[in-house]
């Protein structure tokens, strides 16, 4: 009988924070997992335990020459590459713009071969939500240079999905945290753990908002 093969999935900025957790989570479940990423704010150190198992390509996805060399061949696409640092984005938008949407547009448009396409997209399309929980069909309303390139990246996307036929599959992440997670660039969650192991309370903005939402305490 012939053996089936593993699935090929290229990830994109594999060697950063979320990319370095989902490459060792793909190669331990048995993909063959090739990594793109061009090291200016990801490490080798983040995936070194599983280097000998991966096909690294050290490059840049705004080089669609690159990119569409590291596209041949695999049968999923998760694109995750992208400058995240919102406060960043309003000093640096011209960088945002060429990184998370001219990247992206490369990535996109190289993929036609592939059957899956998972973009890594962020709560902050939403801006300031109007209902909670926010539900996925909430109006979407950039509020940074860095929210609206995430807004382009899902209609690039999506409306390369349409032309090629590729499943695409859109995540908006929330406060992601955990180990590797970048010094310099945290979230929330993050800033609640640093306190409390320094035996500090959480600061909870909007703590007069509603009781049922946070205990009855000024240090909340």
């Amino acid at each position: 009988m012939k053996q089936e093969r593993a699935m090929r999935v290229l990830v994109t900025g594999g060697a950063g924070f979320i990319g370095s957790h989902l490459v060792r989570s793909l190669v331990f479940s048995g993909f063959q997992v090739r990594v793109l990423d061009n090291l200016s704010r990801g490490s080798l150190d983040n995936i070194r335990g599983v280097l000998d198992s991966i096909e690294f390509v050290e490059g840049d996805v705004r080089d669609y020459g690159t990119v569409g060399d590291a596209v041949r061949g695999v049968d999923a696409v998760v694109h995750l590459a992208a400058l995240t640092d919102v406060a960043e984005s309003t000093v640096e938008p011209d960088l945002y713009f060429d990184v998370n949407v001219r990247g992206t547009y490369n990535v996109a448009k190289a993929s036609r071969s592939v059957s899956v396409f998972v973009f890594a997209s962020s709560s902050a399309v939403y801006g300031e939500p109007v209902k909670l929980p926010i539900p996925e069909d909430h109006p979407l309303q950039p509020k940074s240079p860095y929210a609206a390139t995430k807004v382009a990246g899902e209609a690039l996307v999506l409306s390369f999905s349409e032309l090629y036929g590729y499943r695409p599959v859109v995540l908006r992440l929330f406060n992601v945290y955990g180990p590797r997670q970048s010094k310099s660039y945290t979230g929330v969650i993050t800033e609640f753990i640093k306190r409390v192991s320094r035996g500090e309370p959480p600061v909870i903005y909007g703590w007069e908002a509603d009781p049922g939402l946070c205990p009855r305490s000024r240090r909340c």
